[in-house]
């Protein structure tokens, strides 16, 4: 059983409570009612260590069916001295604390149950949960308790209450109130007699029993207006059938069922049969006409005796085999019992529930809502019913464990003796067993496989090679499928928890505990929990990394891969911002990224969010970046040196214009040293900063529109020996400052300083850079993904996330995945027509979900479908491993030109992943958006 936890009123976690090898907890009995009582009550020994917890107000949290918290709190404790010191201990549902409270005076007009309620719960420490879609209505609630009102929204709306509450890790984060449509489901459980029933008990009532019902509405105001005379009634209005389900005739202030009538209405002493007639209110109805249909439905259920049926069950779901014996409150159910006479065959749906935690054996259902099966049920029906029903002697049946045995003894033919030993199957032989056990020389081996052509009655008929053997040396098996297992040490290579096989299985959870049985770590679907956690090293999206070494990247835009580690020259990364995207968001070391001599890369570079006591470098080794460096909220040095940077004309999406070669945002100390930064009359500025802080030295700058150097928004920027031509050479304004010493640019006007700005300086003379930089560059755009799909072997064209390899553990049955990216392949083929393809590179996003919690290497190809139509997708162009993708990991990936070429010939039309290789350490899958830049000359 799940442990049953105890907090103080303070909502601070004291200790669980379970039935254990020191049985500390002696009985555990939850009940609850569909929109009624809820309580729990338990017993364990006053003498106990954690007796001292259970006391008045404290709270109880107990884990319901449907996996939900149940929270109460103790009201009644009774110490009893009889074989033994006890406590016995009643808890009523936390939901009760509603009561202590009033509304005073909320009047929702024209408003949906979800807003009621929010507006009856404001004040309390519950919440609004599910709430199932209700029309608008207007009510008042007037000094009554939030609860009061919650039961009013009920009887207003309909629906079924359902309250819960959440525990995570050891802490009530929230309490809920659910209005649903109807708790429960129609599951196909049987309740058999003999089988899981040791009890029924039926209860029929006519107490309320009519044939004929008066209707009445709401008061008539008087001709005065001074008050409310008489109620509304349907005197008016007249019925006929058969439009009408019964005729009523005009001035008849009541409506009968004449099937009713027939069958319980009283003898008139004429020789006739007179109605059961009573009257029934709709305070709320302002309408005859409609007031006439309710009372004609209010009387489809008062025109029926009331059955109840109460039921003493065997909890049969946890055992083995019988996970589909579950049911919960408000589930319908079938009931058999063939000693009634007649033979008892109805269905009807759980209302209330009393669950013993520890002797599921002696649970007890109700059930309501009845409907009987019909009697002119055809014969066919009739017999498969009485097949699937049949039942043996259960008079020894103590436990839900028992059934299984009971299986055993009962099964006729199934049980058979030779020379191989003794042979046990599920079925007769002669009706296609699929399962057998076969006990012999100390040794029991069961199989579900059988010997094509064998005789299934003997153990030759049984391949038993890949089954289950049990020996005294142990158990032995591919599989082994437990409620629960004791054990000092379990040892093995991979383990799993949770997951779906053969259509069985939930979310895994894991739970560690110490010797008192408190829980110290929890791991499920939804969350994890420690109580202490130290870890070495930690990885995540959302987690804050950081260096203290040394470190130095290598990037060699022609021999480098962004599949290396970077970290040598013949392990270099292909691109810049893969190097970047390296440093962690803590930097206390000197990171230095080298670049490969003249060499030319065509990115975009982002550096943001970087902080610590430490250093960026990044030497360009008098190589040439087509693109531009953003540097946003850095808080660190970071030095740009011995490169050229052209802008290429490209507007960032968070930028209103195109901008600049350098842009510094919001940083306190970045250097340009020894580079030369081209706007090509395409960006405003060569480089600017925004609340930052710079230095440029032995640089040079070239064709701004607007400035060559620029400070803004306070920004402080320290200008020395810096040349280069243009119309404006230094600008600061808002507040901002440039000055500095040696010499400036040659420009037509040398400063600039509005709106606040200052430019103060002693340079001695100006410098006109030499030479501008060759302003050649390759065009480059990109294509974002119109779809993605995967495709696989089992289930064809599968869903919007593309996947890589077979899932096998995550997805049984799923087979081996392609994952396709499409594009507007004919604008791909428009934009490279006569062009020669420079780069390509995909910018993808692995999900944080599904795989292996490390690096997956990913293959990629390329793909001709013009869309998720057809068989298995047609893929080429083979590129290997480019790059290793941890789960929620997006970044550029770096194509072979190839790929680029074949897309530009109309020989490819998108991007694929894909390895022929069935290990599940190979599978990875991907969020559908994909971004594809090519740069061309």
């Amino acid at each position: 059983m799940e442990k049953i936890w105890i907090l103080n009123r303070n909502e601070e976690l004291l200790t669980g409570l379970q039935q254990s090898g020191s049985v500390f907890l002696l009985d555990a009995v939850h009940k609850e009612q569909i929109n009624g009582v809820n309580t729990f009550e338990f017993v364990i020994p006053s003498d106990h260590e954690k007796a001292q917890y259970v006391q008045e107000e404290n709270i109880v949290l107990v884990k319901d069916l449907e996996n939900d918290w149940s929270e109460f709190a103790i009201k009644e404790i009774e110490d009893e001295h009889s074989d033994g010191l006890f406590k016995k201990v009643y808890c009523e549902h936390a939901s009760c604390e509603l009561l202590d409270d009033v509304i005073r005076d909320i009047r929702p007009e024209n408003r949906d149950a979800e807003y009621m309620l929010n507006q009856v719960l404001q004040d309390t420490r519950w919440n609004v949960g599910s709430i199932a879609d209700t029309p608008n209505a207007t009510h008042v609630f007037y000094d009554k308790s939030p609860l009061q009102c919650i039961h009013e929204v009920l009887e207003l709306f309909g629906g079924e209450l359902r309250f819960r509450t959440e525990f995570i890790g050891n802490q009530i984060t929230n309490r809920y109130v659910d209005l649903l449509t109807q708790r429960g489901l129609n599951r196909g459980k049987r309740y058999v007699h003999g089988k899981d029933v040791t009890n029924v008990k039926r209860t029929v009532n006519t107490d309320n029993l009519v044939t004929a019902l008066v209707g009445r509405g709401k008061g008539v105001e008087n001709e005065e207006g001074t008050g409310y005379g008489r109620k509304l009634d349907f005197k008016d209005v007249v019925w006929m059938t058969p439009t009408n389900p019964v005729s009523k005739p005009l001035g008849q202030d009541w409506v009968g069922d004449s099937d009713a009538l027939l069958q319980f209405g009283r003898p008139d002493g004429l020789g006739g049969l007179k109605h059961r007639t009573r009257s029934i209110d709709f305070e709320d109805e302002e309408d005859s006409t409609k007031l006439l249909e309710r009372t004609w439905e209010a009387l489809q259920e008062m025109k029926e005796p009331v059955f109840s049926y109460e039921l003493s069950v065997i909890d049969l779901h946890k055992a083995h085999g019988y996970e589909h014996e579950f049911v919960t409150l408000g589930d319908t159910v079938a009931v058999i019992d063939q000693k009634f006479n007649p033979e008892l065959r109805l269905t009807a749906r759980i209302l209330e529930m009393e669950r013993d935690l520890i002797n599921p054996q002696n649970t007890k259902i109700v059930l309501g809502n009845v409907f009987q099966y019909s009697s002119n049920v055809e014969r066919q029906l009739q017999i498969r019913d009485k097949v699937l029903d049949q039942t043996i002697n259960t008079s020894w049946l103590d436990g839900f464990i028992d059934a299984l045995q009971n299986e055993v003894v009962g099964g006729a033919g199934t049980v058979r003796h030779s020379s191989d030993g003794l042979l046990i199957l599920d079925k007769p032989a002669e009706q296609n067993p699929t399962k057998a056990i076969l006990m012999n020389n100390g040794i029991i081996a069961l199989s579900n496989t059988r010997v094509s052509g064998g005789d299934p009655g003997t153990a030759g008929g049984w391949d038993f090679s890949n089954g289950t053997f049990i020996t005294g040396d142990g158990a032995f098996a591919d599989k082994i499928v437990a409620g629960t297992m004791l054990a000092d040490r379990i040892r093995g290579g991979d383990f799993y928890l949770g997951g779906v096989v053969n259509g069985i299985g939930k979310d895994g959870k894991f739970y560690l505990v110490n010797a008192e049985d408190d829980i110290v770590c929890q791991m499920d679907a939804q969350r994890v929990g420690f109580d202490r956690l130290f870890v070495g090293t930690l990885s995540g999206n959302n987690v804050v990394t950081k260096n203290f070494e040394n470190i130095t990247y290598y990037v060699n835009p022609v021999t480098g891969s962004d599949n290396n580690d970077g970290l040598a020259t013949g392990t270099a990364f292909r691109s810049l911002q893969m190097a970047i995207d390296q440093i962690p968001e803590i930097n206390e070391g000197v990171i230095t990224i080298n670049i490969a001599s003249s060499s030319t890369l065509n990115e975009v570079i982002e550096l943001k969010g970087k902080s610590g006591s430490g250093r960026i470098v990044i030497d360009f080794g008098n190589s040439t970046l087509n693109g531009y460096i953003r540097i946003g909220s850095c808080l660190q040095r970071i030095t740009l040196k011995n490169g050229t940077i052209i802008h290429n004309g490209e507007q960032h999406f968070e930028d209103s214009s195109v901008y600049s070669c350098v842009r510094v945002l919001v940083s306190n100390w970045v250097v340009l040293d020894n580079m030369t930064c081209h706007a090509k009359n395409l960006a405003l500025y060569c480089v600017a900063a925004e609340g930052g802080n710079m230095v440029v030295t032995n640089s040079r700058c070239f064709g701004a529109t607007d400035s060559l150097v620029y400070a803004t928004v306070g920004s402080a920027i320290k200008v020395v020996d810096v040349g280069g031509t243009g119309t404006v050479g230094l600008k600061a304004s808002d507040s901002s400052i440039i000055a500095g010493f040696g010499y400036r640019p040659d420009t037509t006007t040398p400063t600039a300083n509005p709106q606040g700005g200052q430019v103060t300086g002693v340079w001695g003379s100006t410098d006109p850079g030499g030479t501008a930089p060759g302003t050649s560059q390759p065009g480059k755009k990109t294509w974002t993904a119109t779809s993605a799909y995967s495709w696989d072997t089992s289930f064809g064209w599968n869903g919007a996330f593309p996947r890589q390899g077979d899932p096998s553990r995550w997805s049984p049955g799923m087979g081996l995945c392609r994952g396709l990216w499409f594009f507007n392949y004919s604008d791909i083929v428009s934009t490279l027509s006569g062009k020669t393809v420079q780069s390509i590179r995909i910018y993808i996003e692995r999900e944080s979900k599904g795989g292996i919690y490390t690096n997956v290497p990913i293959h990629f190809w390329t793909h001709n479908n013009t869309g998720a139509t057809g068989g298995q997708p047609t893929l080429s162009n083979s590129a290997g491993s480019l790059a290793s993708f941890k789960p929620g990991e997006k970044k550029w990936v770096t194509l072979p030109t190839s790929l680029g070429n074949a897309l530009k010939a109309g020989t490819a039309k998108g991007i694929a992943i894909f390895i022929n290789n069935s290990n599940s350490d190979y599978y990875a899958k991907f969020k559908p958006s994909a971004t594809l830049e090519i740069t061309y000359t």
